[in-house]
């Protein structure tokens, strides 16, 4: 399990400027990787997290708040809902049954520069979704622009949606499902462009073997 030290009350901005920096540099080797990678984070509904800069530069991550209404340029952009990713952080700080129960293979976090690079050469956008999630639907949009940088837009739809049963979310979250067998499964649906969603499983796959 990964070990992040969530606090009921956590809140995303706290997320994203404290905690996972902090475990990112607990946890990815000082190998001397500096080449930058740029993850843009917007959460809808939460004014103090509307727009976020991350740089990932080995070890270190570096997170700015972004000014205006402009995106900010980056190899991956994350879009998320207040509501749904504060459910997350209670759990996280309680029950824990949202919490991913591996870390991820040949790599320390997802945050790691090697499992950020795979992702970054990804071209296109896909939304996430749980339908079923306790409070209501869940969702997470992404998406990156085959390793180069560019504005995301963000209001835009995605390539490619998926929804999942929370069945096999929890078997993802656990290791026991690969995300490129989860796209076969009968309790995943898939509206879109297919191929987009393989890319980012495939992104992934090494790391969840």
């Amino acid at each position: 399990m990964l070990p992040f030290d969530v606090k009921l009350g956590t809140t995303p901005l706290e997320l994203f400027t404290e905690i996972i920096p902090r475990t990112h540099r607990q946890l990815v080797p000082k190998h001397g990787d500096r080449e930058e990678l740029v993850v843009a984070v917007s959460v809808d509904g939460d004014q103090a997290t509307s727009a976020l800069r991350c740089v990932v530069r080995g070890a270190e991550i570096t997170v700015t708040a972004v000014s205006g209404s402009a995106e900010p340029e980056a190899h991956i952009y994350l879009q998320l809902h207040a509501d749904s990713l504060q459910a997350f952080l209670n759990d996280w700080a309680t029950d824990k049954k949202y919490l991913p129960k591996f870390s991820p293979k040949g790599a320390s976090i997802f945050t790691d520069p090697r499992v950020l690079r795979r992702i970054a050469h990804v071209t296109g956008s896909i939304e996430l979704a749980l339908p079923d999630f306790p409070g209501g639907r869940a969702s997470l949009r992404a998406g990156a622009f085959g390793g180069r940088t560019a504005r995301a837009k963000i209001d835009r739809d995605p390539d490619v949606i998926v929804e999942s049963s929370n069945d096999v979310f929890d078997q993802l979250l656990a290791g026991t499902l690969r995300p490129e067998e989860a796209l076969s499964d009968s309790r995943v649906t898939v509206t879109g462009r297919k191929m987009v969603a393989l890319q980012f499983a495939f992104a992934l796959a090494p790391f969840m073997s």
